[in-house]
This record gives structure tokens, sequence and C-alpha cells, in this order.
């Protein structure tokens, strides 16, 4: 009797702070410390390292071909830019029981952020935050947010490379974040994605204008058909993943 299982912490105040969305004039542009960190390596190649000093921050994904090669995603930072467009999209194929040169997608100088990737019946498919513009280092938020698209780009097995990307919307008034992406039978690609009415990169309260959308595209001869996009919930309570 009297004992306490699970006693009362206070709150820390740390992660208070941490948890809460911060101002638009609190967003600050992260510094390149991160250079000196470790490296990232390879499971594929006894451990041997494969790129030194990554973006900590980006995501990393693999997909198996169909034709036996796997390809290698990440965010990177490409040190040739300012830190507003430093973020590149990279990739490698791995062919032969080595892994071959690192590319980047599109090296158009604009910054790439999340991005997802599938396998198809005949490649790949990614789909990614895409800046339709190169920022100053200077920029704010809303400028940035206005600039940021959602782009597609089919890789192509038998040159090993993505094709030329295109935009999965014609006008680009909203936020949009979070893809995802499913790869049909028939050879179509389902995309779904969040969407930020208020073009406002923080879903608080004050900016609760969160839908989600979704597309449908086809693969033509004359590039992809883009299906009528559908919004299949909106006005929602904050969401920050699908």
């Amino acid at each position: 009797a009297g004992m306490t299982l699970y006693p009362t912490l206070e709150a820390d105040p740390l992660l208070q702070r941490f948890a809460e969305t911060p101002e638009s004039e609190d967003m600050t542009l992260i510094e390149r410390d991160y250079l000196q960190k470790p490296a990232a390596r390879s499971a594929l190649q006894d451990n041997d390292t494969m790129k030194d000093s990554v973006y900590p921050y980006g995501d990393v994904q693999c997909v198996s071909l169909p034709d036996g090669k796997k390809l290698l995603v990440w965010l990177d930072d490409d040190r040739s830019r300012n830190l507003i467009n430093k973020t590149a999209l990279y990739y490698k194929i791995y062919e032969n029981g080595q892994w071959g040169e690192e590319q980047q997608i599109t090296d158009d100088e604009t910054a790439d952020f999340s991005f997802v990737l599938c396998e198809t019946n005949d490649g790949a498919v990614i789909v990614w935050q895409n800046a339709d513009t190169a920022l100053s280092q200077d920029a704010g938020q809303e400028e940035l947010t206005k600039a940021v698209d959602l782009s597609l780009a089919y890789f192509d097995t038998e040159t090993n490379t993505f094709e030329e990307p295109v935009s999965l919307k014609e006008e680009n008034n909203d936020y949009e974040y979070s893809p995802k992406i499913y790869a049909e039978e028939d050879g179509s690609i389902s995309v779904i994605w969040l969407q930020n009415s208020a073009n406002d990169m923080r879903p608080d309260e004050e900016h609760m204008s969160e839908s989600i959308y979704a597309m449908k595209v086809q693969r033509s001869e004359n590039g992809w058909d883009k299906k009528e996009i559908k919004c299949i919930a909106e006005n929602l309570s904050v969401v920050y993943e699908m």
C-alpha cells in the first residue's frame, strides 16, 4: 500500500521546446558541421565505406530491379551549392558484385527533399519534393514552400539513368509533402501525398489546412499521361505522415 509504481515526472522544458512548432523567423538553415561525422557503410561489400560524411537528415532507400540489379537512392549534400539549395538526390547501381559511381538524379542546382522510391515491372519510379527554382541564401520559409513541387522520374534499366522528371501538378500553389507511390500491374503509378493549402510547412493549429490528394499516372510513348488529381480528405487535423 502506498507504493508508487509509476512516479510522476516533472515536465522537461527542453523536450517541451523540441515538440513546439517553431515560428518562421526562428527557423534557420543547417550548417555543414555533419561533414566531419562518420561515414555511411555498405552491407553488400564486406562493410567497406560507400560514402564519407553523408547528410544525416535525409532518407536512404534501395530497391531490387527486375534485371537483378539494385538501385540505391539517398538525399545528400551537394557542397557546390549554398545552404538552402544544398540537398540533392543521388543514386548508385549495384551490378556484378559491386557498386557503380554515384550520380545525381537531376543536377539542376535546385533543392531536393523528401522522396519515395518504387520498383515497377520494367524499372523503377521515384517521386520527390523538388524545388522548381534555385533560391537565394536569404530566402525565407514562404519563398521555399512556394518553390516546392512534386516531381516524378522513371529509372531506365537499360541505360542505368533516370529520365527527365515531370511535375505532377500544373499549378504549384500549395505545399506538398510526404509522397507515397504504388506501382500497379498495368504499369500505371498511383501517387498519394499530403498538402497544406496555407502553403506552410508547419502544420500547427494556426496553419491547420492539411488535405490528402491522389492521382494516377500512366507511362506512354509521349512520356507520362497524368490523370485527374483527386482530393481524398480535406481540412484534417494536424497530419505529419501517412
